[in-house]
């Protein structure tokens, strides 16, 4: 109890630092939150009360303050904005080739400004009181023995001759022009500097000139991984084809790098892009593999418990500690740490502490997608299963006798088929279920889609993923040990692995697999978690129904029963009511749209009828506008369709990208002008 409300009071205080930039106001809050606590519970205010009072409190304090700290740390460095530094720092990444440069991540050690006239230009624009502070700043921060930990993304550019090619550990040094990420260019658009912050990254830097001082300067153990994992992605590569190799690489590595966007495309379509993410299912087998290997082996299962909690953190750095899989083998460490000091798990601490520690890791986790949804799916999976699993407990003797029944007097082969594949699918629909029901919103805030054939794609691609994560751990421990033999298993892996990517395609492509729904509010996300509280507090209401015998007794619960059904049918009103209901605006609405090269502009009258003007666009490169900022842009204002569309001129930058609003809005009309 008390990890889950220092779980919940680190969020809190998270969200606080991360949007309530005022001290007055947040001492406000939690005096406020402090006295509401004490109101509530005046009548049991006894220790258990005050200890979790004080520990929320506690943890919304630390993670507030936290957060504080970091931004100024970042707000830091962005003050070197379009200046020239000249950097000591670490190469943390191997290269990632891009068309016209090579991108590493590197770890700074010391930075030091240099005097050009970027600083000057920069200088002439700000107020005296301005300068003179920008000045103090630099004068602090201009020594060469100044020490700044963070991480900085570099850019080389192919054409820098001068520039060889750097190693994963090497040292360096590097001149070159910062650039701090940008904040979205349009209302609730991508975010590149929060994107950045999840991997505490704190800008860009070109380089001028790189020199390399020396090599293999990082942790042995950082070193022992990183080769082990590059060593098995080359073989991998080696022995599989290109598309089974690149899947292999995802679903047991986690490197998602050699995965086509055609096919990570498909994945998302399908609903299964959990599946290239590691996560619970992978750790569980994974888990399963090395255990019966222990046993094989005769391990002591208490040692065997110990080697298997030091593999999970030595796995935890292979693929990079995304929190997805930190989650999950954080929640297995304690887990197995339980057995070890024979104990009892309990599910509810272990996922609060796992969030704790990833939290407290980066704060801005919080944000990550794959955080959001994994925490979201396994909530889902806990709450809504544990009630099913209880209730089956419950009935099991009365099940048993029933199905012994049912088998001896159905004995024909048709009901046993019947009763295998109802007993295969029932599992599977349960765990999508419960897990998509908490994602749902989750889904729709991100990526403007819900599936309604989510169950058919996870029914068939389960068994499939199962067999690809056993069979490409098999591969990869034989790559290692023997590689004849893995060899051999490759001709039968590459179809399986293949087969995956085909049911992806095939499910992301069926009726209803994607539909498109506006941004929702805060506020409706709000609701639709209060109505799932509500609706599933029904079973507790009705197992309170029947322990009171007294009539007197029973009728408030009656009457909150009839005033809970209302309530209900009034929240699921205020969660649909924004996309069906379009209220009359007062005056005109003129929004620009910042499509990068080109212009778009948005009208929106007060009858709520929309016009759009000129859709953006670029002769060069595959970015698609239409589909990446104009199309997330009319959802995020919750608007479904265009009803006339205005061209300037033909430009390839006025109307190049507009095509893929037109396929998706069927707007009325087209006007050219």
């Amino acid at each position: 109890m008390k990890m889950c409300v220092a779980s919940i009071g680190t969020i809190l205080g998270i969200i606080m630092g991360l949007y309530l930039k005022s001290i007055a106001f947040f001492v406000f809050l939690i005096s406020f939150i402090f006295l509401l606590l004490i109101f509530t519970c005046k009548k049991v205010f006894i220790k258990k009360n005050i200890t979790l009072c004080l520990i929320f409190l506690v943890c919304i304090l630390i993670f507030y303050l936290y957060v504080g700290f970091l931004e100024s740390k970042y707000n830091r460095i962005y003050q070197y904005d379009n200046d020239e530094l000249k950097l000591e720092a670490i190469v943390v990444t191997d290269a990632e080739k891009q068309e016209y440069k090579d991108v590493y991540t590197i770890k700074v050690l010391s930075i030091e400004a240099l005097s050009n006239n970027l600083q000057e230009n920069s200088l002439q624009e700000k107020s005296p009181q301005e300068k003179n502070e920008r000045i103090e700043e630099e004068n602090k921060l201009t020594s060469k023995d100044n020490k700044i930990s963070t991480k900085l993304l570099l850019y080389i550019k192919k054409n820098s001759n001068s520039i060889n090619q750097l190693n994963y550990g090497d040292k360096v040094e590097i001149t070159g022009i910062y650039e701090k990420p940008e904040a979205a260019r349009n209302e609730g658009g991508f975010d590149y500097s929060i994107y950045l912050k999840e991997k505490e990254i704190s800008g860009i830097i070109t380089a001028k000139s790189v020199k390399v001082i020396e090599n293999n300067k990082i942790g042995l153990i950082q070193k022992c991984s990183h080769d082990l994992k590059k060593n098995l992605i080359e073989k991998i590569r080696e022995v599989l084809p290109e598309k089974a190799s690149s899947l292999c690489i995802g679903l047991i590595l986690g490197d998602k790098s050699y995965i086509s966007e055609e096919v990570q495309d498909s994945f998302r379509q399908s609903n299964l892009s959990h599946m290239l993410a590691i996560s619970g299912a992978h750790v569980s087998y994974i888990l399963l593999g090395i255990t019966n290997l222990f046993q094989f082996l005769k391990v002591h299962k208490r040692w065997g418990n110990v080697l298997v909690i030091l593999f999970l953190v030595f796995f935890m750095m292979l693929v990079g500690f995304t929190p997805s899989v930190t989650r999950a083998c954080i929640m297995c460490i304690l887990t197995l740490a339980s057995n070890i000091f024979f104990t009892k798990p309990n599910v509810y601490t272990s996922l609060a502490i796992s969030s704790i520690i990833i939290l407290l890791i980066n704060p801005y986790y919080l944000l990550d997608i794959g955080f959001q949804l994994s925490f979201g799916g396994t909530i889902g999976i806990i709450l809504l299963m544990n009630r099913k699993l209880e209730k089956k407990n419950i009935e099991s003797e009365d099940k048993k006798n029933i199905t012994n029944k049912v088998i001896e007097e159905n004995k024909e082969w048709k009901s046993k088929i019947l009763s295998k594949i109802f007993s295969y699918i029932k599992p599977i629909a349960q765990v999508s279920i419960s897990a998509n029901l908490i994602i749902l919103p989750i889904m729709v805030y991100h990526f403007n889609t819900i599936s309604l054939t989510f169950i058919i794609s996870n029914l068939l691609a389960s068994p499939i993923l199962a067999v690809s994560l056993i069979g490409s751990m098999i591969f990869i421990f034989l790559l290692l040990v023997f590689k004849p033999l893995a060899v051999l298993i490759s001709f039968i892996l590459s179809p399986i692995l293949e087969l995956l990517t085909f049911i992806a395609k095939i499910t992301g492509k069926l009726p209803f697999s994607q539909i498109l729904i506006p941004t929702p509010n805060m506020w409706q996300i709000l609701l639709y978690y209060l109505f799932l509280i509500l609706y599933k507090s029904k079973n507790q209401i009705s197992e309170l129904k029947n322990k009171f015998s007294n009539k007197s007794k029973i009728k408030p619960i009656i009457t909150f029963i009839k005033l809970k059904k209302i309530i209900l049918i009034l929240v699921i009103f205020l969660i649909l009511a924004p996309y069906f209901i379009k209220f009359p605006m007062s005056n005109l609405s003129l929004k620009f749209i910042d499509v990068g090269q080109g212009d778009s502009t948005l009208i929106e009258t007060p009858s709520r009828k929309t016009i759009l003007i000129d859709g953006g666009g670029s002769e060069v490169g595959s970015f698609d506008v239409g589909e990446k900022t104009l199309l997330p842009f009319l959802l995020d204002n919750n608007i479904m369709q265009i009803d006339y569309m205005l061209f300037s001129h033909l430009d390839t930058d006025h109307c190049g990208r507009a095509t893929y609003i037109v396929r998706k809005n069927k707007s009325k009309k087209y006007h050219n002008f």
